[in-house]
């Protein structure tokens, strides 16, 4: 029921939404996240349906953003998105759903509602924020060192290093070494 009420043509969004939410909260399958937006962004204010923008990037978006078609991001390359995902979420939303560069509107599924776009965007780059947190701590990680680079490393890395260089030199001591 819920798949259907999302493809629904409707001429008012807002009713379209304020239903699909309401089956939802019926179900108990959502999970909303909100994130700042501009004042400006119409019918796709805050909060977003992660779970709504999950099905509709897999299923639709994921066309192109699988294998980069017309030079798409790719879900998981972390320098493709890496400056996207620092400009606004409202212009990032608003690329989605008109089109930018080669992507056209709503990457080519017009049956898909501006909440529906917003909510893929969100989605995408929640993942993507999350996978390049990981990328930057792996990064940080082999560049830190605590003798020749300190200054690269966190006060939890440098305490760790010294807990293990006295743990070695303790050990060394009754060896007899």
């Amino acid at each position: 029921m819920l798949t259907a009420l999302m493809f629904v043509g409707c001429a008012d969004q807002e009713a379209a939404q304020r239903k699909i939410n309401s089956v939802q909260a019926e179900v108990g399958e959502h999970k909303l996240e909100t994130r700042p937006v501009s004042p400006t962004a119409g019918d796709v204010n805050p909060p977003y349906n992660l779970k709504v923008g999950r099905s509709v990037f897999t299923n639709k978006c994921l066309s192109c953003h699988a294998d980069g078609v017309k030079g798409a991001p790719k879900l998981g390359d972390v320098s493709a998105w890496t400056d996207r995902i620092k400009q606004d979420l409202h212009t990032l939303i608003e690329h989605a759903i008109n089109g930018h560069g080669s992507m056209p509107p709503k990457g080519g599924f017009a049956d898909l509602s501006n909440a529906q776009v917003a909510s893929a965007v969100v989605y995408v780059v929640n993942k993507s924020e999350r996978l390049i947190n990981v990328a930057e701590k792996r990064e940080r990680a082999t560049q830190c060192h605590p003798i020749t680079n300190p200054s690269l490393c966190t006060e939890e890395e440098m305490r760790d290093a010294l807990t293990l260089h006295m743990m070695w030199l303790l050990r060394s001591k009754d060896r007899g070494s």
